[in-house]
C-alpha cells in the first residue's frame, strides 16, 4: 500500500478568482462606495489584486468612503 496521493497527469487547473469581489471590476475611476471599517484591508487587497487603486476617507465611525484612483 503506497504512503502517497495518487500522480495524475492532464487535469487542467482551474482559473484564480475571488469571485466574491468581482464587482470591483465594474468600477470607473472615481466611482464610490460606502463599506464598513473592518471590510476595508479585504477589499484594498482584492483591488490590488486586479490592479485598482482606491483611496478611502471615513464618513462615520465604523464606515469608509472608498474611490476607484486608477
Amino acid at each position: 500500500m503506497a504512503n502517497h496521493p495518487k500522480i495524475e497527469r492532464g487535469i487542467q487547473m482551474p482559473e484564480l478568482g475571488n469571485f466574491k469581489h468581482n464587482w470591483l471590476e465594474k468600477l470607473e475611476v472615481g466611482d464610490s462606495f460606502i463599506v464598513p471599517s473592518a471590510k476595508m484591508a479585504g477589499i484594498r487587497t482584492a483591488a490590488s489584486n486586479r490592479g485598482i487603486k482606491l483611496t478611502a476617507r471615513r464618513v462615520r465611525s465604523n464606515e469608509h468612503r472608498m474611490w476607484r484612483v486608477l
